[in-house]
């Protein structure tokens, strides 16, 4: 009777303790997702959206998607493989709504929502804070590049199919939803091949992993199979039955795109021009091709280990690589894991935009590591002190007053500051001149230094109005942006044959006059660019005719006299 009463007793302290265990569970994870959606608040910085969002635009008035390029005067009949056209349906729709603010609530939701669905690749008996403590090196370099940008999208694809495939033996039915995605992401971004390197790695791993697997492993398969309890064999042939399948599938979902075959290859052209031997000339425009080779070289291994992007990045390919040796040990190594944690490393050591990828990847291979080799702690009614989970909720308090206050942007060293708020930050898009440039009789051409001016001006202007060239690497030849780094240097020697450059090509009008293209300059261009702002200054053929603290219009003489446009100051 005794006995019986204390169980009883003890049966409703058991059920609360259980009860509180679950509410701390989501407590965590509300606490770092609400972080994660925190870090996503930063006031939009980079000029790719404008004109993105002006696509986007044209999109919905014209009801068809580019095939050739829109914006530029120098490539005309150039080829535009535009495979970011999903995002710009989305961003203009969101922009509609509450321009740059709700743009920047929307990326962070999906940031949110990314992190929410990367979480969930773990395993559920395993304490939510640990897991919270091993993603906060991801979620620190997601903070230091979170950007509105068609890799959010990409992000947000490549979470959820880790999240599939780490259950696939459990759910195999989640399998099916691979190719959905693949048709959403090529649609949306061209880094759409990077699902086909998961599912790569995925089989790789199963077919390294039941090559190796031991014969302890083998014997208690058929000691099952002749108990009535599985069949390996067949299970077997139905899974890879299955996997084949949804290989062809995913690899069917590549084409379709409204470029086909072209589109689906596209990847393979753009990274042979950005990564192979025409690399260095091609980092000169988009500085995050570079990789930490580079970083290195240009600002060494104290840049490297004072920058918190970067070391964080090391912190967690240190910690990711040391959660396998138990596992080798045991002999219980996860080849998909050994597999897609080398392939990500590896991007991001090519280039620094492929950082956040890896972060993804790392966060999700070192939780199910460690899931694996450190046991559950016992239930908190046994322990009086919790150290790990004391000192994870004052980093978290600090992240939560640190991150609105902008105090991890000082310890990122060669990096845009990635200011707390919403909307874009102040004084720094060309808007002012960019209409200036759009009133009646102005030039129909424009020359914009640098490439960020140029995106604004396609945003007010485009694509009535054009530039000589803009950050789309995939559109520009070499041939022209040769030529935009040619007019640069005349511009900086106030080159008489500047007129000569920028006319080039350009059809002579009616009259048999050629009109001679319009300058925009950056005024930050020109402080990083000494030289050039003094070229500037002794132009003889230019007049400067719009000046405010973003950037300055110059129109050639006869022009500005035939449109009576003073000089200013």
């Amino acid at each position: 009777m005794s006995e019986n009463k204390s169980r009883n007793a003890a049966s409703p302290a058991r059920s609360t303790d259980a009860v509180a265990r679950g509410w701390t569970k989501w407590l965590w994870l509300a606490a770092f997702l609400a972080l994660a959606f925190l870090v996503g608040c930063v006031q939009i910085d980079d000029p790719d959206i404008w004109w993105h969002l002006r696509t986007g635009q044209l999109i919905y008035q014209r009801g068809e998607i580019p095939c050739t390029d829109w914006f530029t005067y120098t490539n005309p009949d150039s080829p535009w493989i535009d495979l970011h056209w999903g995002f710009q349906l989305v961003a203009a729709a969101v922009w509609s709504l509450g321009g740059a603010p709700a743009l920047v609530v929307f990326k962070s939701l999906l940031g949110a929502i990314t992190f929410a669905i990367a979480f969930s690749a773990s395993r559920r008996d395993w304490p939510a804070w640990q897991g919270v403590a091993c993603w906060l090196p991801s979620l620190i370099i997601y903070e230091g590049r979170n950007l509105v940008r068609p890799e959010m999208f990409t992000f947000l694809f490549l979470a959820a199919e880790l999240a599939i495939v780490f259950h696939a033996r459990r759910s195999p039915r989640l399998l099916w939803l691979l190719p959905v995605i693949q048709v959403l992401w090529i649609n949306m971004h061209g880094l759409f091949v990077l699902g086909l390197i998961i599912w790569v790695c995925f089989l790789a791993g199963e077919f390294i992993g039941g090559w190796t697997q031991s014969v302890e492993a083998s014997s208690r398969w058929r000691l099952n199979r002749l108990a009535g309890q599985v069949q390996p064999n067949d299970d077997l042939k139905s899974r890879w039955g299955l996997w084949l399948l949804v290989t062809v599938l995913m690899a069917a979902a590549t084409l379709l795109n409204p470029y086909g075959v072209d589109g689906a290859l596209f990847p393979v052209t753009l990274f042979r021009r950005i990564q192979g031997a025409d690399h260095p000339f091609y980092t000169q425009f988009s500085a995050e091709f570079r990789g930490f080779p580079e970083f290195l070289e240009t600002y060494g291994v104290a840049g490297l280990l004072g920058n918190l992007t970067t070391l964080s990045l090391v912190v967690l390919f240190a910690l990711g690589l040391l959660s396998f040796v138990p596992l080798v040990a045991r002999r219980k190594l996860r080849w998909f894991r050994a597999l897609v944690f080398a392939a990500f490393a590896y991007l991001a050591w090519q280039a620094s935009r492929n950082s956040v990828l890896f972060a993804l990847v790392g966060g999700v291979v070192l939780r199910a590591n460690l899931a694996e080799c450190i046991a559950p702690s016992p239930p908190r009614s046994e322990r009086r002190f919790h150290l790990g989970p004391v000192a994870l909720a004052a980093v978290l308090g600090f992240l939560f007053i640190g991150v609105p206050l902008d105090l991890l942007t000082v310890h990122r060293a060669a990096e845009i500051p990635r200011l707390f708020g919403l909307g874009e930050v102040p004084g720094v898009f060309a808007h002012g001149a960019a209409e200036f440039l759009g009133r009646d009789g102005m030039p129909r051409r424009c020359y914009a230094l640098d490439e960020g001016a140029a995106a604004v001006y396609i945003f007010h202007n485009g694509p009535e109005r054009k530039v000589f060239a803009d950050a789309r690497l995939e559109v520009n030849t070499r041939r022209t942006l040769e030529r935009y780094l040619e007019i640069e240097r005349r511009l900086a020697m106030s080159d008489p044959r500047l007129i000569e450059s920028l006319t080039e090509g350009i059809a002579p009008a009616p009259d048999s006059r050629v009109e001679v293209p319009a300058l925009l300059i950056s005024l930050q261009y020109l402080v990083r660019n000494p030289p050039l702002a003094q070229g500037i200054a002794r132009l003889k053929t230019y007049r400067t005719v719009y000046v405010d603290d973003v950037a300055m219009v110059l129109i050639e003489e006869r022009q500005a006299e035939r449109l009576k446009l003073p000089r200013a100051e």
